[in-house]
């Protein structure tokens, strides 16, 4: 998947693709894997928006079942089902505990979680028995508090305990649909921005962009082009000529912050007040999430202030008083924009999570432009294949089937996850068992392609610093493979080094020295880039301390 702008203006496509989160990304895998060629954009690194600020699950909605959406919650549990079998490294079953309190708490939960296990009839469809997950069971309150000690002195009756999934890096994740879409022929390339949608007598016909890196204006010839920017998707549409559509797109904001402990086995689900936060043990932390509150500044301009930090603190200190968590808790906060479809005025908290696919010659529009609005990350490739549908009818080619559903992804090829990692670990004897591990849950099969990156350096071999689980030819592979242009495209979306804070500064040098070298830095360069990751980090500590 390496980046190469100029092959973006060699042919002509059949479909372009703006955008390179989730959405995007699906969309150019399905649309490659049926034979149509496609190139696509993203104006920053992929998945680096909404993609990346989620609160690292696939879920099937449960909270979805209060507000009857029962369309959304069967088709939410299906496709998690799909991502168990085509990503079986990244994502993994994990048991969530409802605490109740009070018989109308507890019947309501059994009777929703009942509801729950029906609609997913087909979670045990899986031929990785440790993929398939169980119904849900009652705990009694000791039992609850004994598994949970941060629930005593909450007045819990008991606990509804249920099965959902949990992924361990969405940025990767997207990544792997990307490379698929790549190893399918499609052409992708971050840091390249669309500045307009071309029209010629009513139909598109390609899209003008810049390289970010370059200035180089880069001209994108395309028979049809799919808007999946997510929460820029109107900005996008205000620019092009005609392609008013009905649906008023509504941005709400998600903030998540990751703490100490709380829960290191089960993930929660707190009620408190009529709004539902999870607790999620994520890489030996717990990661608090999320708001949902209207947005109404710029999408490029979003993040974590202190009223959202004081609110999720507040939730989880009502919800299970004996955590007592405070801001000193508090390593990193980040957040993002939910694209939500508006339906009457009501709040974003109520919206429907069902996305719409807007074929805007259908509506007067140009012919050949096609927008993915709403949805969640869940139901990313069901959308995706939706969105196909209506280009492959445009393009002549309906006859032509989706295969995302049954076609693992390039690191999911790997049967049952718990043998491969027993093997893995048996017949690499040049890295450490934690290595070995850390590259399977980030690369899956791919995790010896990584390792074979470093021909001349054996340092590359070695941990970045001590503790730390990644090796230095993964910073190198990034670069070279994943199209990794920026210190924080490494800490952030390719890795795991800084996703739980700040790292700390030997690694940022380690990383900033790898990268120098491939990318051919100078001193300047990596001055540059090291202010850049300082500054991203400073946000979430000027947020604490406005608490």
């Amino acid at each position: 998947m390496r980046r190469n702008p100029r092959a973006l203006t060699e042919e002509t496509f059949d479909l372009a693709v703006i955008g390179g989160g989730i959405v995007g990304a699906c969309v150019a895998r399905d649309a490659a894997t049926r034979g149509l060629t496609v190139a696509l954009i993203e104006k920053e690194d992929f998945s680096s928006g909404t993609s990346a600020a989620s609160s690292k699950m696939i879920h099937g909605g449960v909270r979805y079942l209060a507000q009857l959406q029962l369309s959304v919650v069967r088709e939410s549990l299906r496709e998690r089902r799909i991502w168990q079998r085509i990503a079986p490294h990244l994502v993994h079953p994990i048991p969530f505990a409802l605490p109740v309190r009070g018989v109308r708490q507890r019947l309501e939960g059994q009777v929703g979680l009942s509801l729950f296990d029906f609609l997913s009839w087909d979670r045990g469809q899986l031929a990785d028995p440790d993929q398939r997950l169980p119904g849900h069971e009652w705990w009694s309150a000791r039992e609850t508090v004994d598994r949970i000690p941060n629930l005593r002195a909450s007045g819990v009756s008991g606990a509804i305990c249920y099965a959902d999934c949990q992924v361990y890096s969405p940025e990767r994740l997207c990544l792997e649909c990307l490379t698929d879409a790549a190893l399918a022929g499609a052409v992708v390339a971050n840091y390249v921005q669309c500045t307009r949608v071309v029209q010629r007598s009513g139909r598109v016909v390609g899209v003008t962009a810049q390289d970010v890196m370059t200035g180089a204006e880069v001209s994108i010839g395309a028979r049809c082009v799919v808007n999946a920017t997510g929460p820029w998707a109107d900005e996008l549409l205000a620019q092009v000529d005609g392609s008013a559509h009905p649906a008023r797109l509504v941005r709400s904001k998600g903030v998540h912050v990751v703490v100490r402990t709380l829960s290191p086995r089960y993930a929660l689900t707190l009620r408190v007040g009529g709004r539902h936060v999870f607790v999620i043990p994520w890489r030996d932390h717990s990661l608090i999430g999320t708001t949902d509150t209207p947005y109404h500044g710029h999408p490029d301009d979003v993040q974590a202030d202190a009223d959202d930090i004081q609110s999720l603190i507040d939730i989880v200190n009502a919800g299970m008083p004996a955590a007592r968590l405070t801001f000193a808790d508090v390593r990193f906060a980040y957040a993002g924009l939910r694209p939500l479809v508006a339906d009457g005025g009501q709040p974003s908290y109520y919206l429907s999570r069902r996305a719409e696919i807007v074929d805007h010659g259908r509506s007067g529009g140009p012919v050949g432009l096609v927008s993915a609005l709403g949805g969640k990350w869940t139901t990313a490739r069901h959308v995706a294949e939706q969105c196909v549908d209506v280009v492959a009818h445009r393009l002549g080619a309906g006859d032509r089937r989706c295969v995302t559903r049954e076609r693992p992804l390039p690191g999911g090829d790997v049967g049952r996850l718990t043998e491969f990692r027993a093997r893995a670990l048996a017949d690499e004897a040049s890295v450490s068992a934690t290595t070995v591990n850390h590259l399977l849950d980030l690369h899956g099969a791919r995790f010896r392609d990584v390792l074979a990156t470093p021909t001349q350096d054996p340092s590359l071999l070695m941990p970045i610093a001590p503790g730390v689980p990644d090796v230095g030819a993964a910073v190198s592979f990034a670069v070279r493979e994943e199209q990794a242009l920026h210190l924080l495209d490494v800490l952030l979306r390719r890795t795991g080094l800084g996703t739980l804070g700040a790292p700390d500064v030997e690694v940022v040098a380690r990383v900033a020295a790898i990268m120098a070298g491939e990318l051919r830095w100078s001193d300047a360069d990596v001055a540059r880039e090291r202010a850049l990751v300082a500054a991203y980090y400073r946000r979430t500590t000027e947020a604490i301390a406005q608490c």
